[in-house]
């Protein structure tokens, strides 16, 4: 478990990468020690969602995430608390997901329009300078 406790350690002081490292080398050994369904692999997935998520790498954070819930009903069980708190957290973090992508098409016909519109200045204008001083 001292890969884990190092995992910790370099997550809370903000270096993702060494605890990210750690965290995949702790699942290589842990899910041949434990298991693939075990508290400790879970445990680790959801660590790892975390930085992933951290880092705005939402994509892998979710997939990471909907490893660990199904690991941890088995676990706890279909009607545990910890199944519907696992449930509503997998709702939160798509519904997140959704956003960004709804946000990132947003943003980039803003982009677009933008340009279109600089474009237009530039030739109206004739230089940037130009259209800085309006």
């Amino acid at each position: 478990m001292y890969i884990i406790e190092m995992a910790l350690l370099y997550q809370a002081q903000n270096n993702y990468a060494e605890s990210l490292e750690l965290y995949k080398k702790f699942l290589i050994i842990g899910i041949n020690i434990f298991g693939e369904d075990s508290k400790e692999v879970a445990n680790v997935y959801s660590n790892m969602t975390l930085i992933y998520a951290e880092q705005n790498d939402y994509v892998e954070s979710l997939y990471l995430y909907k490893k660990s819930p199904y690991i941890k009903v088995g676990i706890f069980g279909e009607k545990s608390k910890e199944a519907a708190d696992i449930y509503i957290y997998i709702v939160i973090l798509q519904m997140l997901w959704i956003l960004l992508v709804i946000l990132k098409a947003v943003l980039m016909r803003v982009l677009e329009l933008y340009r279109k519109a600089l474009e237009i200045y530039i030739n109206i204008l004739g230089s940037l300078e130009n259209i800085l001083k309006m």
